[in-house]
């Protein structure tokens, strides 16, 4: 959270949107091996991005089975996925 605890969490929340955000979906390996004590360093960087590839490939082309997407936006913490259709 940007704001941290002083976010007050009341957020405008427009009865229609273009834009799609669906939270939790991605979860970062290096943030997931923190979380358990690992130390990042030992997470392989090549490894971390053929599964964020991988990902994105497969939500791009789900939510685009929809319609058109004009961007996708995937947010590290707290994973969430956003997307702006047209």
């Amino acid at each position: 959270r940007r704001h941290g605890e002083r976010c007050s969490r009341q957020h405008h929340k427009p009865p229609f949107s273009q834009t799609v955000l669906v939270k939790h979906m991605w979860q970062n390996p290096v943030s997931a091996h923190i979380a358990q004590g690992g130390d990042p360093a030992q997470v392989d960087e090549k490894d971390v991005q053929e599964k964020f590839d991988e990902f994105f490939e497969e939500i791009y082309e789900e939510l685009a089975s929809y319609g058109r997407i004009e961007e996708c936006n995937v947010c590290e913490n707290p994973g969430g996925v956003g997307a702006h259709c047209s």
